[in-house]
C-alpha cells in the first residue's frame, strides 16, 4: 500500500500541467436597490422602499459597514432585519403640500461599507412635476395641452433617465374607471407638453374627467462602493373641466 501511494505521488508531481482545485467560493458582492413612487396631484406623495445586501466574502462572512443607515432628506433610516433573510430593507414616506407643480428632488445617502470614507455619497434624485395647476379646461375644437416641468438631467453621481411613459384619459386613473380610457404610450424621453388632438378626445365617452401621465425612470449610482440602482415610478394627474361651446 505504501509503495502504491508513493508511486501515485511521484506520478502527480512529474506532471507539468495540473491545477489544485479548492472548494467553490461563496463570495458575493454587496448591492442595493431603491424604489421610489411619487404621486403628484393636489399634493405630492413620496413612498420609498429600499433593499440592501451586505455581500459575502470568500470565507462566507457577511460584509461589515461603517454606517448601515439610509438617509432620506437628512433623516437616518435604520434597516429592518427580518429573521431568516439576508436582505435589509428600509421604508420612508412623506406628503408635500406643493400642489404637485414644478420640478422637485429627493436626496438620499445609501449605507456606507466599512473602509469607505464617511459621510458617504449623497445622491439627488430629480422629480418631474406639472407646469401649472391640477385643473385644466377643454372645449370641443381645441387640443388638450398638458405641460410638465422641463426634463432634468441626472445629477452626479447618477446616470440614466426616463425609460417609459403612458398618458391615460378617462374617468379615473390606472384603469379604475368604468369607461374605456384613451391611452398613448412612449419610450425614452417624455415631451415637455402632451398635446392631445380634440378629435381623439371625442372618441372618449363620456368626456374624460382626468388626465394621468405615468413615467418610469431608471438610474445607476456610480460611486457608492457597490452596485446601486434607483427606480422612480412617477404619477402626474390633471382634472379636466369641459367647457361648453356655443
Amino acid at each position: 500500500m505504501r509503495n502504491a501511494l508513493l508511486g501515485l505521488l511521484v506520478a502527480a508531481t512529474s506532471c507539468r500541467d495540473f491545477t489544485l482545485v479548492g472548494p467553490e467560493s461563496a463570495q458575493q458582492p454587496p448591492q442595493a436597490s431603491v424604489f421610489l413612487t411619487v404621486d403628484r396631484f393636489d399634493s405630492s406623495r413620496y413612498v420609498l422602499g429600499a433593499f440592501f445586501f451586505r455581500g459575502v466574502d470568500s470565507r462566507g462572512h457577511f460584509g461589515e459597514l461603517a454606517d448601515p443607515a439610509l438617509y432620506v432628506e437628512g433623516s437616518a433610516l435604520q434597516p429592518r432585519i427580518n429573521a431568516g433573510s439576508e436582505l435589509w430593507d428600509y421604508n420612508w414616506e412623506e406628503t408635500r403640500a406643493d400642489g404637485g407643480v414644478h420640478a422637485d428632488s429627493l436626496r438620499i445617502r445609501p449605507p456606507v461599507l466599512a473602509g469607505s470614507p464617511l459621510p458617504g455619497v449623497t445622491v439627488t434624485i430629480p422629480i418631474t412635476g406639472r407646469e401649472g395647476p391640477a385643473d385644466v379646461t377643454w372645449a370641443e375644437g381645441e387640443d388638450l395641452r398638458l405641460q410638465v416641468s422641463p426634463p432634468i438631467g441626472a445629477t452626479p453621481p447618477l446616470s440614466g433617465g426616463p425609460t417609459d411613459w403612458i398618458l391615460e384619459l378617462g374617468d379615473a386613473c390606472g384603469g379604475a374607471g368604468t369607461s374605456r380610457p384613451l391611452i398613448v404610450q412612449g419610450h425614452g424621453a417624455y415631451p415637455a407638453e402632451f398635446r392631445v388632438p380634440w378629435e381623439w378626445l371625442l372618441s372618449v365617452t363620456p368626456a374624460p374627467a382626468v388626465a394621468c401621465v405615468r413615467m418610469l425612470f431608471g438610474y445607476r449610482v456610480s460611486n457608492a462602493g457597490y452596485p446601486l440602482d434607483v427606480i422612480v415610478d412617477l404619477h402626474l394627474t390633471w382634472r379636466i373641466h369641459v367647457v361648453a361651446t356655443n
